[in-house]
């Protein structure tokens, strides 16, 4: 027994260094990069924050061509890398391992992970059932946020003729936050996060739903910037008449929140595909009674860590939704 057990560990551990060269590779690749972009997307958003005339002044430097061919590049490069990514993640599938306990007695027997399949709680069915409308109402107050900060003058003259529209103001910065805790706590219900650690099926939903969410939310924008980097330069005045639209002060605050974001969602899938052979799959790993202590703290802090990735993803991809319906919308209006 003890010979197929180190057969099979030798047999898990060549699987994993097969793949490393072939898929993984290509995470690490795009991580290295994405890090230090993302720290100085987010050093710039604060610097947009804290001092704007600063900020001004440091953009200036940049001639405004410049600036928006800089914008162009980087949009469509950084979203093709989040949806090859998600893709890599979507259809990649780990090698299933086995996990046994070793129990005093010296027997081997296999672990049971997670209940029995049966009826669906009604609790967990409701909270399915809520989790569109849920995700919806959070992408329009997204936007709403979004428009808010991006163009504050046209987001006063949509709020305005509004009834109540002094109350309604406070809501737009608060509603995002209160809307995403309650689709994580959905999607929490929905999954029955109780057992997320141990049963390998139900830890694979909500990681394969975020990335889902982010796969949909990329798939669009990339097409946008595209299709706005093509007419840049096949036809330039046209171009031109469209970000006339777009003033540069709205250009500027829409690349700052842009940028975060999208690195944002890069780093956080990078990390969840070179982390995927240990959050996807069981660990092929000996369990004793003496260990059950370290093996529940183990089991929690990988908890804490999917559930970070789960919000980051899907936190990305709601402010990439809502940033392209505001640029949709300062267009269009």
């Amino acid at each position: 027994m003890a010979e197929l057990k180190d057969l099979s560990n030798s047999q898990n551990t060549e699987d994993d260094s097969d793949r490393w060269p072939k898929t993984r590779f290509v995470a690490t690749l795009v991580l290295i990069p994405s890090v230090p972009l993302l720290l100085l997307s987010v050093v710039a958003l604060a610097l947009f924050y804290i001092s704007p005339n600063r900020f001004g002044d440091l953009i200036s430097r940049l001639p405004g061509e410049a600036f928006v061919r800089m914008a162009l590049v980087f949009a469509p490069a950084t979203l093709l890398a989040v949806v090859v990514l998600a893709l890599l993640y979507a259809f990649d599938r780990p090698a299933k391992r086995v996990v046994r306990a070793e129990l005093d007695h010296g027997a081997d027997v296999p672990i049971t992970f997670g209940k029995e399949r049966g009826a669906v709680p009604y609790a967990q069915w409701l909270a399915r059932l809520s989790l569109a409308p849920t995700v919806l109402a959070l992408l329009a107050s997204t936007g709403l946020w979004a428009l808010s900060f991006i163009s504050p003058s046209r987001f006063d003259r949509l709020m305005t003729p509004l009834p109540g529209d002094r109350y309604l103001r406070p809501l737009v910065s608060w509603a995002p936050i209160g809307l995403f805790i309650i689709v994580l706590v959905g999607i929490y219900l929905a999954f029955d996060g109780r057992s997320f650690t141990r049963d390998v099926a139900r830890s694979s939903r909500p990681l394969s739903l975020a990335v889902a969410i982010v796969l949909v939310s990329a798939a669009p924008l990339l097409s946008f910037t595209l299709a706005a980097l093509g007419l840049y330069f096949l036809s330039p005045p046209r171009f031109e008449q469209v970000l006339a639209r777009l003033p540069y002060e709205e250009f500027t605050r829409l690349v700052v929140t842009f940028a975060p974001a999208a690195l944002l969602a890069l780093v956080l899938l990078a990390i969840l595909y070179l982390q995927k052979q240990r959050i996807g799959s069981a660990q092929s790993v000996e369990v004793n009674t003496a260990r059950q202590i370290d093996i529940g703290v183990q089991e929690f802090r990988s908890t804490i860590a999917v559930w970070v990735l789960v919000g980051g993803l899907i936190l990305t991809a709601v402010v990439g939704l809502g940033l392209l319906c505001v640029v949709i919308y300062l267009i269009v209006r």
